[in-house]
């Protein structure tokens, strides 16, 4: 079976044109016919800049996707919560399971990080598809690397997407290369500054019987967010 795989920091709906317009994030989505779709920096009710709104639900109904949030941050008063941010999975296909696994982090350092687990039966295979958004500190990074790795170790098919805040030339990444397979390894994949990328921040691993077709920048609308988005074809092998 082949699936398109997107991965997408949306900087909270925030264009380059300091506009917030999640129906420009939808377009993308949408014209890229990603079935499967990771997105970082996702608010739900979470402050004025995004106006209270719940990202997460809202892309999810323009899409007509299920979808499953994943929390890093949660604003509470009172013992009330009143807003969250972090990680979303948006998926045409039917969703089996799901869990948000807390990573390590260091509340005086960086803002706390997660890894949101998403479970599918696809072509009578299980396929666990994570969406995570690390720290840009190189030792936390590495630390919730080793978290990430005690939790898809124990998965056969993995999907792997996010904004890592690494090179590709760097430690981290090549500790990660040693679990699992960079989809864009052979392509130099810039996501960041959208308007100039020169960073490839960004990537989407996989793992198990999964085969990548292509895997390319998607740069139809530079505007939309700080960073372009991702996306890999890939085929569940039978």
């Amino acid at each position: 079976m082949e699936l398109k795989i997107l991965s997408f920091n949306i900087h909270h709906g925030k264009g380059l044109d300091k506009r917030v317009n999640l129906g420009r994030i939808a377009n993308i989505i949408k014209r890229s016919k990603a079935d499967i779709i990771g997105l970082n920096e996702v608010d739900v009710s979470f402050g004025k800049r995004s106006q209270f709104l719940n990202q997460a639900a809202i892309l999810a109904e323009q899409l007509e996707m299920e979808f499953v949030f994943g929390p890093v941050i949660t604003r509470k008063k009172s013992d009330k919560t009143t807003g969250e941010y972090g990680n979303v999975l948006l998926s045409r296909i039917k969703m089996r399971s799901h869990e948000n696994h807390l990573l390590y982090s260091h509340s005086y350092l960086a803002e706390p990080r997660g890894l949101l687990e998403v479970n599918f039966e696809i072509s009578g295979k299980v396929i666990s598809a994570f969406v995570t958004h690390l720290s840009i500190n190189p030792f936390l990074q590495r630390k919730q690397i080793m978290d990430i790795e005690t939790i898809v170790q124990r998965k056969s098919n993995v999907i792997l997407m996010g904004d890592f805040n690494m090179s590709p030339v760097s430690r981290n990444h090549s500790y990660i290369g040693k679990i699992l397979k960079d989809s864009s390894e052979t392509e130099s994949g810039y996501t960041y500054p959208a308007n100039k990328p020169r960073k490839k921040l960004d990537y989407i691993f996989i793992q198990g019987d999964i085969t990548v077709v292509e895997s390319k920048v998607v740069t139809m609308d530079p505007v939309a967010s700080d960073h372009l988005p991702l996306l890999t074809k890939i085929i569940i092998d039978e």
